[in-house]
């Protein structure tokens, strides 16, 4: 037998919940009065930008990847499974492996770790110094 008086105390509930969290949203974003006051950004000059450098490593193919920062040395992957490294000067490429996997997201970096995400879920993590072995996990 369902009880629905717990039913509907579970829900009203997690209503309640829901409110709270926009409510809380809102008022950080200083729509309910917030007296904090934003500093204007400084005007960007069309001439103080321009294009260093840019490199292919493959395409997304329907997929959203980014690339990460790491010690001087960028770090992309492409749908086709290969990770690349980049010099943060000039794009060369320092090394460029095969994940042996279509791939759907990365490269992420940290703590000298680049990771990425396989079409099946599975995560592989490389070790950054190397970026030579592949352990898919998941």
């Amino acid at each position: 037998m369902v009880n629905r008086k717990s039913d509907d105390s579970n829900s009203r509930t997690a209503r309640m919940a829901a409110v709270m969290l926009m409510l809380a949203g809102v008022s950080g974003c200083g729509f309910l009065g917030g007296s904090k006051k934003l500093t204007p950004l400084a005007e960007i000059r069309d001439s103080a930008i321009s294009m260093q450098w840019s490199a292919s490593v493959g395409r997304a193919k329907g997929y959203l990847f980014s690339p990460s920062l790491g010690d001087k040395i960028i770090y992309a992957a492409a749908n086709d499974g290969s990770i690349s490294a980049l010099a943060d000067q000039g794009g060369g490429i320092v090394s460029r492996i095969d994940a042996k996997s279509k791939l759907s997201a990365g490269a992420g970096f940290g703590e000298e770790t680049v990771v990425v995400a396989n079409t099946q879920g599975a995560t592989a993590v490389h070790i950054a110094s190397a970026l030579s072995t592949v352990r898919m996990f998941g």
